[in-house]
């Protein structure tokens, strides 16, 4: 992964931002917005590509993040969302105010992943995992739900029909 073209021509930083060019480019964007990216830098007094200070003001800079640890609510919305929306952390994100997708992406992948698989929970489908054909303690209920008491909209119930001894899903509402 190399520089962007525009980077080649002029000499721009890179690496860490300094507290003063932080304080540049917020001062910027809360006087005039940013508008045009590629023509931030130059307004402000940057040495940077647009491309760098888009991405310190999205993910470090804008005044509405959140910081810190996430909620349970935002939590099982998380895993709702990727039940529905798969990986589209955009997506994930424009319904979390404050989030990143860079963010809800690690997250996902660090914590929320590791715990399902823990609970016998498939993160890719959002099904139970088989083991020997047998009926897994999630199949059964929730005691085992990777996110505690309550389960979220899209969790599958499994009933066991015991007619011919297939798993039917019904959707909880």
């Amino acid at each position: 992964m190399g520089r962007h073209s525009c980077c080649h021509k002029q000499k721009l930083r890179r690496g860490l931002w300094s507290p003063e060019e932080d304080e540049k480019l917020l001062d910027h964007i809360t006087k005039f917005g940013h508008g045009c990216w590629s023509s931030v830098p130059k307004v402000a007094g940057l040495q940077r590509c647009g491309k760098s200070c888009r991405l310190r003001w999205i993910n470090y800079l804008r005044p509405d993040l959140k910081r810190g640890m996430f909620s349970e609510e935002e939590e099982r919305l998380i895993v709702e969302l990727h039940g529905m929306l798969g990986n589209r952390w955009s997506q994930i994100a424009s319904r979390l105010p404050g989030r990143t997708d860079n963010e809800i992406k690690n997250y996902w992948n660090s914590n929320i992943k590791k715990k399902m698989k823990q609970n016998g929970i498939d993160p890719d489908t959002h099904k139970p995992l088989k083991q020997d054909n047998k009926v897994t303690a999630t199949e059964q209920g929730f005691s085992n739900h990777p996110l505690g008491q309550q389960p979220p909209l899209w969790f599958e119930l499994m009933n066991y029909n015991n007619n011919n001894n297939n798993l039917i899903a019904s959707a909880v509402v």
